[in-house]
């Protein structure tokens, strides 16, 4: 009878274990679908699957990062280019969804801000990275493709400043801007950097379309 229950007990553990690993496979292969996905989003580069506490930038969408007793240092963004859309298109009120967010290598990129600040704003692009919290964990600039320095101009019309995505330092893909203040970072949003001449002939509709495709 005791060799009977121990056959018994033996088998009940074997399926156990059977069970446990094919749990372990399924969350793997999980994991592996979701690096796939993203490599797709990436042009072909395969990263890191984010953690569920990850921070994620989302094309066209502003993160605001850092609030002070006086709230945001950036209230909302728009952001214009040179090279696509037309003056209509360029020239939205800053705000914190539906940025312009789709951009050409050899585009000046132009920055409006809604802020009570006056000066002492700059704004970093970086190749994308997966888990935002990086760059405040790390709070460095190392590596930063294009950069400029962000003052409010006399005429409330004209822009903050701007940079250029020079086609010698860039490449196709996504991009992260990166804004920050004496406050450190206050600021976060990714846009996405065609090829040049790839966006030039859309209208303002088919760029509205591509905008919202991501």
């Amino acid at each position: 009878m005791k060799k009977i229950c121990a056959l018994i007990l033996s088998a009940a553990m074997l399926l156990s274990f059977a069970a446990c690993g094919k749990k372990d496979q399924t969350s793997v292969t999980s994991q592996d679908t979701k690096a796939a996905q993203q490599a797709d989003n990436n042009g072909g580069e395969t990263t890191k699957a984010p953690s569920a506490d990850a921070l994620v930038l989302l094309p066209g969408k502003l993160v605001i990062v850092n609030e002070g007793d006086n709230g945001p240092v950036i209230k909302g963004i728009n952001v214009a280019g040179n090279r696509a859309g037309s003056s209509e298109f360029n020239s939205k009120a800053p705000g914190t969804d539906g940025v312009r967010c789709i951009f050409e290598l050899n585009e000046y990129l132009e920055f409006y801000l809604d802020s009570n600040e006056t000066s002492g704003i700059k704004v970093f692009a970086f190749k994308h990275i997966e888990d935002a919290n990086e760059y405040i964990e790390n709070n460095r600039f190392n590596g930063a493709v294009a950069h400029g320095d962000l003052e409010k101009p006399e005429n409330t019309a004209d822009c903050w400043g701007s940079f250029y995505f020079n086609p010698e330092d860039c490449e196709p893909g996504y991009y992260d801007l990166v804004f920050v203040a004496d406050s450190g970072i206050v600021a976060m949003m990714q846009i996405k950097l065609f090829s040049e001449d790839e966006l030039s002939a859309k209208s303002d509709d088919e760029l509205s379309a591509l905008m919202k495709s991501f």
